[in-house]
């Protein structure tokens, strides 16, 4: 016998590293909470064990009220880690674009520069 019901089981998030991208990091985040239907509203409290470092920081000197809004946390998290709203678009045009920043970085700075999206 066969059972054909989705698996209700919890996936469980891990402890940011030190070294780690913090976008990606929330990126993964989020997935997790929205593959586990988690109300938005409890994502904030889920996450906050969970940040160590700079985003502990972060978290730490929210007042309560804002502790609680994930947008929020995110939001003061980037800020911490210097991730402006102007660079982070960037990043995702220069991606649009084949120039990966993260990742590769010396392979795709010539291909950038010679197609005039990255300036030397």
């Amino acid at each position: 016998m066969t059972n054909n019901r989705p698996c209700r089981c919890e996936l469980k998030f891990r402890k940011l590293r030190d070294t780690e991208d913090i976008e990606k990091y929330l990126r993964a985040f989020e997935h997790v909470a929205q593959s586990n239907e988690w109300p938005k509203p409890s994502w904030s409290a889920r996450l906050a064990p969970e940040l160590t470092g700079k985003a502990f920081e972060a978290y730490a000197n929210l007042s309560l009220a804002e502790a609680k809004d994930y947008d929020t946390l995110k939001k003061v998290i980037l800020i911490k880690y210097e991730i402006t709203a102007e660079a982070f678009r960037n990043n995702e045009l220069l991606k649009r674009q084949g120039c990966n920043l993260t990742t590769g970085f010396t392979q795709h700075t010539s291909h950038c520069q010679s197609t005039g999206i990255l300036r030397a």
